[in-house]
């Protein structure tokens, strides 16, 4: 598997905060089958601690230290970038981050409503080369009460990352119900853990996840987006949506695993 949103980089953001929940984090995701995590700190946070400078040198010291201690993972930088008018110039100055420093990148919207300036915003990024991956729409409010949103920016060539959790109901059944039915829509393209904390509800795993989407969806779509499409992204090749296995129903089928 390969997770495209954590929030392992220690006192960034509100995941680790030390580089010994870090490390137990990223142990935690490789023995759960994940072979490569994206570090994702919240731009804003980022931001508000003029941490540009240092977000690299945690990336590495994550990585040295892992190595040190035998994880077999690897680990790589991206951004949780929010969707604010300024996106733009921040992407333009290098502080927005794109994805593995290719041409994704991973955009939060507001979780209440859907800006009046989104559509242009996702557009210009677009122009610049950058295909955005939408996080965790299942759990923003004007697309769990209208899917349609996400069905014109999928349309666009826009993608979207569900969270494990949503899918396996631990962040309520709002968020589960709006996750299902996104996936069964074909309007959401990766898993992702979210992870934050290296205990509790919010750790960096998805094979639970992927084994219940396999249920929803079918288990070539639930590989596809935990393996074959992360995997491009963060390689930087074209996801081509038509090509991808479509969401099924199969029954009988023995739990995931890789």
């Amino acid at each position: 598997m390969f997770d495209l949103h954590s929030h392992i980089l220690p006192g960034l953001d509100d995941g680790a905060k030390t580089l010994e929940e870090a490390v137990e984090m990223v142990r935690m995701a490789a023995g759960d089958g994940t072979r490569a995590i994206l570090a994702t700190p919240h731009s804003r946070d980022v931001q508000e601690a003029a941490a540009h400078e240092t977000v690299r040198e945690k990336v590495d010291e994550l990585r040295k230290e892992a190595k040190r201690q035998g994880i077999d993972i690897e680990i790589l930088l991206g951004m949780e970038n929010h969707m604010t008018p300024d996106l733009l110039e921040l992407v333009d100055r290098g502080e927005g981050y794109p994805i593995n420093g290719h041409n994704y990148i991973l955009v939060e919207l507001p979780f209440t409503i859907y800006p009046n300036y989104a559509d242009e915003l996702l557009f210009q990024l677009q122009l610049r080369g950058l295909t955005p991956l939408i996080a965790h729409p299942e759990r923003q409010e004007a697309i769990q009460r209208d899917p349609d949103i996400m069905e014109g920016l999928v349309q666009r060539g826009i993608l979207g990352q569900v969270t494990a959790m949503s899918i396996t109901g631990k962040f309520g059944s709002e968020a589960q119900k709006s996750a299902h039915t996104l996936m069964r829509r074909n309007l959401v393209h990766v898993i992702a853990s979210d992870g934050h904390r290296p205990k509790g509800p919010r750790t960096p795993v998805m094979a639970e996840a992927v084994t219940y989407a396999a249920k929803i969806v079918g288990p070539e779509r639930a590989d596809a987006m935990a393996v074959l499409v992360p995997q491009a992204i963060l390689e930087g090749r074209t996801v081509d949506l038509e090509s991808l296995p479509r969401p099924t129903h199969k029954k009988g089928w023995r739990p995931w695993s890789r």
